[in-house]
């Protein structure tokens, strides 16, 4: 919804619900929104989807916010991502909460993602950890070599390691 035009949809029930609380704690974020539909021609849902752009001049990829039907998914780069969701044992909205605070903790630079490169390519495995530590991740057991890419928002923790296992 980048015009300043009111749109002629509503969002689905959970997605305007997450969409309340985002925007209370990220005003500036609604210029990065927009929507997308799922279901029937006589029952379409939409739901929300806000693509932020990086403050890390090291990573192209936005951060991204996507709502499924009682579901948040966050992502970054590398297919690093995390799934928030009412099911199996989170109280309901319980887990809209937890998608908040864990974009709060990416803006604070207390989370990395990272990803692994074979051959200069990404793998298209990621991960996404909480900061505890500046070492280095631990040795993964395969027989390839390659590179583990680490990316923070704001950089403070950023890091390439080569010729690594992977």
């Amino acid at each position: 919804m980048n015009s300043p035009e009111k749109p002629n949809f509503k969002l689905e029930y959970d997605s305007e619900r997450f969409a309340k609380k985002l925007f209370k704690r990220f005003p500036l974020w609604k210029q990065f929104t927009s929507h997308y539909m799922k279901g029937e021609p006589d029952n379409i849902s939409y739901y929300l989807e806000v693509l932020i752009p990086p403050i890390n001049p090291k990573v192209s990829d936005p951060l991204s916010i996507v709502t499924y039907p009682r579901q948040v998914i966050i992502s970054w780069i590398g297919g690093s991502h995390r799934h928030f969701d009412s099911w199996p044992i989170q109280p309901y909205p319980f887990y809209m909460e937890k998608a908040i605070e864990f974009v709060e903790a990416i803006v604070a630079d207390k989370i990395i993602f990272g990803y692994y490169e074979h051959g200069g390519e990404p793998t298209g495995a990621g991960f996404c950890s909480h900061v505890t530590t500046n070492n280095p991740p631990v040795k993964v057991e395969t027989a390839q070599v390659g590179s583990v890419i680490i990316r923070s928002w704001l950089g403070a923790h950023d890091r390439e390691l080569h010729d690594f296992p992977i």
